[in-house]
């Protein structure tokens, strides 16, 4: 981070996105477009404790969008955790959410 930069963070749990042991990702990416919103909100509505944070923050508005569940994810789909085919699937729904929060943003 730079100097005088806030950190604004989010998660989405990916354990709420299986429907019929299945990924529902048109739910995901509409929770994505929905995330990046609100914490691009959560800059103009924040009270900073200083001006500089206050100037940096909405200078760059750096944002950043996680994930938690990720085992439950697996565990619902029937996928053992250190497999490859887990391993693939963290790579498609880490690009996908990198690419519709791009998108979004």
């Amino acid at each position: 981070m730079l100097p005088y930069e806030s950190c604004n963070l989010g998660s989405i749990n990916l354990g709420k996105f299986i429907t019929d042991g299945a990924i529902d990702w048109k739910r995901l990416k509409a929770v994505v477009v929905n995330a990046v919103h609100f914490l691009d909100n959560v800059i103009e509505a924040n009270n900073y404790p200083l001006q500089q944070i206050h100037d940096m923050t909405n200078a760059n508005r750096k944002i950043g969008l996680g994930v938690m569940g990720w085992a439950d994810m697996l565990i619902m789909l029937g996928i053992p955790y250190s497999s490859d085919e887990a391993v693939r699937l963290g790579k498609k729904i880490m690009k996908f959410i990198n690419d519709e929060g791009h998108l979004a943003s």
